[in-house]
């Protein structure tokens, strides 16, 4: 199987944290508004709720997945669509 140019970004038990992962519903929601290119200010006022509220929220994705930056969550969350 040929990896692609993202494939370093994700760690090699990627499909065994997709299935382990738990996101609330507020999580998801904004991950879903990462993967759009949403910024944390743009993500706060399209939800109605402070950027240090968003923050929180994105600390939280990134521990619960293991990850340090948001091309992580974008492209996890790209390749648990495929699978």
């Amino acid at each position: 199987m040929k990896q692609s140019n993202f494939e370093f970004f994700i760690p090699k038990n990627f499909q065994s944290r997709a299935k382990a992962v738990k996101l609330s519903p507020r999580e998801t929601e904004i991950s879903e508004l990462i993967l759009s290119n949403e910024k944390n200010e743009s993500i706060a006022a399209s939800l109605g709720i402070s950027v240090h509220t968003v923050d929180n929220h994105v600390r939280r994705i990134y521990r619960k997945l293991g990850f340090h930056s948001r091309m992580q969550v974008v492209v996890f969350f790209l390749k648990s669509r495929q699978t």
